[in-house]
């Protein structure tokens, strides 16, 4: 009788220990099926993205919807609920974590948005050009400290007061406004690009010359 007993004990603890591991397994497993379903449906109703290269499984770095008919369901129910994911008890899902740069440059993007956008664990770059947004928008981008630069040109409905307590809030974000200095930004990261090329192909060119592969401008 003392062994049976000693058997139905282990057999609880055991079942007890395996029965929270299977649970989460399903949960992660269900998670990364939905990262899937929610990447593929944001990388078609964007008009570019970029994905991380060092990877085995490329991640999500930026999604560019700039003039496309991206909706709040959208950002609501996919982009929100990678970001702030209630099966996770509100954390961010962690194929987010190299999300970096969010256009919705002249889409239908309004303050209702925001708060969506706003727990984007990696966030550094947001343009929101030609849309119509308010000071509240502003006022929810407060506590992004790790923003770099947002770029709120042809935004008619914010106020430069509303402006101005962004800068102060957000002291060592680039905030670009106006036409001009959106073109000056522009310009510079094209100049980065190029740059960035020119080092490739001259690590390329050495290594075809390392190899034996002939003049790689032939």
């Amino acid at each position: 009788m003392a062994e049976v007993m000693v058997t139905v004990a282990i057999i609880s603890i055991l079942a007890a220990l395996l029965v929270p591991a299977v649970v989460n397994t399903k949960k992660m497993t269900k998670r990364r099926l939905d990262y899937i379903q929610y990447r593929d449906y944001l990388r078609w109703v964007a008009l570019t993205f970029e994905e991380t290269k060092h990877l085995d499984q490329p991640l999500l770095v930026s999604l560019d919807f700039t003039g496309t008919d991206v909706t709040y369901e959208d950002v609501r129910h996919k982009m929100g609920e990678m970001f702030s994911s209630t099966m996770m008890n509100g954390f961010p899902y962690p194929e987010m974590r190299y999300m970096e740069r969010l256009d919705f440059t002249s889409t239908k993007y309004d303050d209702t948005w925001t708060e969506w956008v706003v727990p984007a664990p990696a966030l550094l770059k947001l343009h929101l050009d030609h849309t119509v947004i308010t000071d509240a928008t502003l006022v929810q981008l407060h506590p992004l400290k790790k923003l770099k630069t947002i770029t709120l040109v042809q935004c008619k409905q914010i106020t430069e007061d509303g402006v101005k307590q962004l800068r102060a809030a957000l002291p060592k974000t680039e905030m670009i406004t106006s036409q001009r200095d959106l073109d000056k930004y522009l310009d510079g990261k094209l100049y980065e690009r190029r740059e960035t090329r020119q080092e490739e192909g001259s690590m390329n060119n050495s290594l075809n010359e390392i190899y034996g592969q002939g003049d790689p401008n032939k």
